[in-house]
């Protein structure tokens, strides 16, 4: 049940209907995938609830179900084709997804910036291109990653507004 019910939140996250009861999730499970479950669910309660020493806490791996949760209610695979594939091929259809919903939500983004900049550009005195207007991160380069505080987001807003208001 607990599995079941893991499965069931991850779906209910990811936005997508949980279509097995659990005596039917049960029922497609092996003895070793539990297994499995149980050595990867106790060692991640170990490592992430009771660090000991006061050592970091360590970044666990998904376990099959989880992979497994991912592969059938995100890319709609069915439980054969997840069995089928080798880890290394399921790792790169994973981020082939990854990459296409980051793309999509860079895409999202852009088309924002465009009409935010179109439907200010009467209002200001100086020609304002969308980039000008606001700069992604992901237009700086790999790995600039750019911390902005509070304080500083308040001191651009101001200054915007002097500038274009």
């Amino acid at each position: 049940m607990l599995l079941w019910a893991g499965a069931a939140a991850a779906s209910e996250t990811a936005g997508i209907a949980m279509n097995y009861t659990p005596q039917q999730f049960a029922n497609r499970l092996t003895p070793e995938e539990l297994k499995n479950w149980k050595e990867t669910y106790v060692k991640s309660q170990r490592n992430e609830e009771n660090p000991e020493n006061g050592e970091e806490v360590k970044k666990r791996q998904p376990g099959i179900l989880e992979l497994f949760g991912y592969a059938v209610r995100v890319l709609g695979m069915s439980r054969t084709d997840f069995c089928r594939l080798y880890p290394e091929q399921f790792y790169w259809i994973s981020k082939a997804h990854l990459d296409e919903q980051e793309r999509l939500s860079r895409e999202r983004w852009e088309i924002m910036r465009m009409e935010a900049a179109i439907m200010i550009q009467p209002h200001v005195k100086n020609r304002i291109t969308p980039k000008n207007l606001l700069p992604f991160p992901w237009e700086k380069g790999p790995g600039h990653v750019e911390e902005i505080t509070m304080e500083e987001r308040k001191r651009r807003a101001e200054v915007a507004l002097r500038k274009w208001g």
